[in-house]
């Protein structure tokens, strides 16, 4: 895990840099906010960064992640650098494992109706893209999406979930959502507020970019969360995981 976190904290050194080089905005987001905040750096048990930006920041990003493959053993891992890519946002790996992702947070609905149809339809093109570059998902809901990867080519079903990513970019709308989170939709929401003032937090020794407002997104995503989980709940999310590549010319 030591090792993994010093390969992990440099890619965050990497994304940093390439930020302040071409001007993009990013903060830090979820445990890695979480670690910030109570540990000072990465919590103990966890095995990635996560970051994200708005939707223009993310795609100015992408038009110069590729500059990250420089650093041996990096690889700039996006469903336009890697056919095999199985997530909607793109992820620095090293030598294969994730050690650090780039999360693109679009606008959503004030409407919990709309949201809810915005945060189903990502979750199906998700399901069926996966399906449709061989990952397997485990979920009961998979079967009945099943057709849409065999009908719908990997260009079309991304440029599907690129058309839903953007549907309320152009809305006057008070939040904005993180539509690959792993927790419910509710707690996904990122109110708009908190994307008009950061500050900086002390993450391994070095500043990094937050919401102002870091306490309020923390207490919404986890509740009490300055209480540590039961030991056995203490374990790295993703460890082992490994990427696989088929890397886009």
């Amino acid at each position: 895990m030591e090792n993994h976190h010093r390969v992990s904290y440099r890619a965050l050194q990497m994304v940093d840099s390439l930020c302040k080089k071409y001007d993009i905005s990013y903060f830090l987001m979820t445990g890695t906010v979480l670690g910030a905040v109570r540990h000072k750096g990465f919590i103990p048990w966890d095995d990635d960064i996560d970051i994200g930006m708005t939707v223009n920041n993310y795609d100015k990003f992408i038009k110069h992640a590729k500059e990250l493959n420089q650093i041996e053993h990096y690889f700039w891992s996006s469903t336009e650098t890697n056919e095999l890519h199985p997530r909607f946002f793109g992820q620095l790996l090293y030598k294969g494992l994730q050690c650090l992702d780039v999360i693109s947070i679009p606008k959503t609905s004030n409407s919990r109706i709309q949201r809810k149809l915005h945060w189903i339809a990502n979750r199906v093109l998700y399901v069926a893209y996966n399906q449709k570059i061989g990952e397997h998902i485990d979920k009961k809901i998979a079967k009945f999406i099943r057709p849409l990867s065999i009908i719908l080519s990997r260009e079309t079903l991304l440029k599907l979930a690129r058309r839903i990513l953007v549907r309320f970019e152009n809305k006057d709308t008070n939040y904005y959502i993180n539509l690959h989170d792993r927790y419910p939709m509710e707690k996904a929401l990122i109110k708009g507020e908190w994307l008009e003032k950061f500050k900086v937090l002390r993450f391994e020794g070095e500043m990094y970019p937050a919401f102002e407002e870091t306490e309020a997104y923390l207490q919404h995503l986890y509740g009490e969360y300055e209480v540590l989980p039961p030991e056995d709940e203490r374990k790295p999310p993703h460890l082992g995981n490994v990427i696989r590549i088929k890397e886009i010319a």
